[in-house]
């Protein structure tokens, strides 16, 4: 069971990178913004799925700092994507986060 919560919680941050994703671009697009806020709405809601599920294996105090990987995400998939700059300090920022995580999934190794 603790291999599906895992799965729910890398399938959670997916997802919320992608509505993350979907909302901004909806913020800068007259043409699609209909449509992509609809998908946002949509992805949200699978996100929160997946995320109950994991909550209701995982302790929140492990589920929890495991979705802070999704800042991580969005913040790569701006910089890729989005073509968003990220200055250093958001680096060392992101750095700390992956580090954190790393502590905290070692955990549940």
């Amino acid at each position: 069971m603790m291999m599906w919560a895992l799965v729910a919680i890398l399938m959670a941050i997916v997802v919320e990178t992608c509505e993350h994703l979907a909302f901004k671009k909806s913020s800068s697009s007259e043409e699609h913004k209909i449509v992509l806020r609809i998908i946002g709405i949509i992805l949200y809601i699978v996100q929160l799925s997946a995320w109950l599920f994991a909550l209701s294996v995982l302790p929140l105090s492990v589920a929890s700092p495991l979705m802070g990987m999704t800042y991580v995400s969005v913040a790569l998939v701006g910089r890729i994507y989005l073509k968003e700059k990220i200055s250093l300090q958001r680096w060392l920022g992101i750095l700390t986060i992956v580090i954190g995580v790393s502590m905290i999934a070692g955990v549940l190794a």
